[in-house]
């Protein structure tokens, strides 16, 4: 509707505070809310004082000024029309003694003469019928730009608002989005040089400082708003769970970080089809790319835990013995590279590797190892992950036929979320963990370990191993060290 989103309405507030206290799920509920105000009124400020009259004209002159509204000289004419009644109600036909000014706001000398014309006028109001509810107002009725909400009982005035058209036209998120911030940071600017001129214990500061506005077309940006907040927010949290899940899943810390990384591609890939096909975030879009964080950890999990647990040494004389020599050198690291670094000084030899050689032939030592790995990986898991893909993406497909658009919505993610997990599953995740995937227990976090130290003591473990098995081992130890060198 034009109407409502080219320069909509805007309402500026002072003397009820901008909170809600009706339950947010339940807001019609008469037996929930009974107990709870609807409205939270700002006993500070005092609508009586003549300077905080003298304010609120300066204010809406200021706002004639700025390039942000439009229509307020209406507004300030009624404000003026306000003025001229309130100087009828405090002077008589014989007094001189007051300035005659119809361009200016007349503000009454004193609080009790502004008491007694505000009385005045709102009898006035009422007896022609012509008195302002703020509900009517913020319905969009262009005949009355300012209103006054008295007290119940004592009928005193407890809230102050006036309206002003804004300039602008609301045709994206992105346009509500940037007009609300200059929005924000103009009253801020006034409410800042207004500090600045009385301090921060000023007599009207302290009475106008909260003070806020608001439009009926904001209520579409608060709820878009907080939806692209709430996305961020849940894919993060969403994340750091999986996160946790894959890393107590896999117990392998490399295989989570690559894990998370095929993750962030799938996300990524899923919602740029989204936007290709031309879907704006709502709530159902929201709930879909959360859910796909959850559905995208399946068959990468599957096959980071078939990886870690493949029996690659099964009738591989070589790779086992190659992998002991590896794993030794991984538990005596430094061991291994100060002999390594006496031999190379004693023999003066001249064709020493560098870091990046030794790690290259570390690397190339250890790709059969991860060839194999994810060949088992393949044999055990691979057809398991395409038939449960496969079913998911049928069960996509029988919904997306549907004219109901949040079935067919999702319908379409449940195809393109299964499609693209097996994709990089098996076509980025595998290739990955087969270029700089773990070999032996590399990455590792030794949970037995862990839950061991606390239920077992020294004294315990030394009885536990035999003698003649440790000589053994040591041996063992040498042979491989000779055979390494």
């Amino acid at each position: 509707d034009k109407e409502n989103v080219t320069n909509p309405l805007l309402i500026f507030i002072f003397g009820i505070e901008d909170n809600d206290l009706t339950h947010p799920f339940y807001p019609e509920d008469s037996k929930i809310n009974q107990n709870k105000q609807n409205l939270i009124y700002n006993k500070n400020i005092d609508f009586y004082d003549p300077s905080i009259l003298r304010w609120f004209d300066a204010f809406l002159k200021d706002l004639n000024r700025s390039d942000l509204f439009i229509n307020v000289q209406q507004t300030y004419s009624q404000w003026l029309t306000i003025g001229q009644l309130l100087r009828g109600f405090v002077t008589t036909d014989k007094d001189t003694s007051l300035p005659l000014n119809d361009q200016e706001f007349f503000v009454p000398p004193t609080r009790n003469q502004t008491i007694l014309a505000m009385e005045r006028l709102f009898n006035l109001f009422k007896g022609s019928n012509k008195f302002q509810s703020a509900n009517d107002m913020t319905r969009g009725n262009e005949n009355f730009r300012i209103g006054f909400l008295p007290d119940s009982t004592t009928q005193e005035i407890r809230a102050f608002l006036f309206t002003v058209n804004m300039n602008v036209t609301f045709n994206s998120y992105t346009v509500q989005d940037l007009y609300y911030n200059k929005l924000q940071n103009y009253f801020q600017k006034r409410l800042e040089q207004l500090r600045l001129s009385e301090g921060p214990n000023g007599h009207v500061y302290k009475q106008v400082k909260h003070g806020w506005f608001v439009s009926p077309q904001f209520l579409f940006y608060d709820l878009m708003r907080e939806v692209i907040r709430g996305t961020y927010t849940s894919l993060i949290f969403s994340m750091l769970f999986a996160f946790v899940v894959l890393l107590l899943t896999s117990g392998n810390v490399l295989i989570t970080i690559y894990a998370m990384l095929t993750i962030v591609f799938i996300i990524a890939d899923t919602v740029a089809v989204f936007v290709l096909c031309g879907w704006e975030l709502n709530i159902l879009e929201t709930i879909i790319i959360i859910m796909s964080v959850g559905l995208s950890v399946d068959f990468t999990v599957h096959y980071g835990v078939a990886y870690i647990k493949a029996d690659w040494k099964k009738n591989q004389t070589y790779i086992k013995r190659s992998s002991k020599g590896l794993k030794l050198l991984d538990n005596n690291y430094k061991e291994n590279f100060q002999i390594d670094k006496t031999n190379v000084n004693n023999e003066h030899s001249d064709n020493k590797d560098t870091l990046f050689q030794r790690i290259k032939k570390r690397h190339q030592n250890g790709n059969t190892q991860r060839f194999r790995r994810i060949k088992n990986s393949l044999i055990r898991v691979g057809s398991a992950v395409f038939i449960a893909g496969f079913t998911s993406f049928l069960a996509g497909l029988s919904m997306a036929p549907s004219k109901l658009t949040s079935f067919s919505q999702m319908g379409f993610f449940l195809m393109l979320i299964m499609f693209i997990s097996w994709l990089f599953a098996t076509w980025f995740f595998l290739p990955l963990l087969s270029f700089i995937g773990p070999i032996d227990r590399f990455g590792d976090i030794p949970f037995g370990k862990i839950c061991r130290c606390n239920k077992l003591s020294s004294s315990t473990v030394r009885q536990s191993v035999p003698i003649n098995d440790t000589e053994e081992n040591i041996n063992e130890e040498r042979s491989l060290k000779n055979e390494i060198k």
